[in-house]
């Protein structure tokens, strides 16, 4: 069960390119995945889009505000949960909107046997 996770800081206005790349499971590895994405922002205009082998899977959907939260682990901050084959690359950008923001996020794959 392979989990990446990561915090992006966004100066307003700003997108952060693949947060994804140069990590370890950038790559699926496995013939059959199960891949969650959760996120979580300090500010409510902050937007991502993910794709998956080429395939985009979210474009610009809202990311969901929780100043308690440091850690994206409720089950109110998974945003997509999908089946993914060996090979397929995860590609996942973060959008701010007027102010500097902190987006927390999580990445786990879990091997299909």
């Amino acid at each position: 069960m392979p989990i990446m996770t990561g915090k992006t800081s966004l100066a307003a206005n700003a997108k952060s390119g693949n947060v994804l790349a140069q990590l370890p499971f950038e790559f699926i590895s496995n013939n059959m995945s199960v891949v969650s994405v959760n996120l979580v922002s300090d500010v409510d205009s902050c937007n991502f889009t993910f794709q998956s082998g080429g395939e985009t899977l979210a474009q610009n959907t809202l990311i969901f505000l929780d100043t308690t939260e440091k850690i994206p682990t409720n089950i109110f901050h998974q945003y997509l949960k999908y089946a993914a084959t060996a090979g397929e690359r995860l590609f996942m950008e973060i959008l701010n909107g007027p102010n500097a923001a902190v987006v927390y996020w999580a990445v786990r794959i879990d091997p299909v046997q």
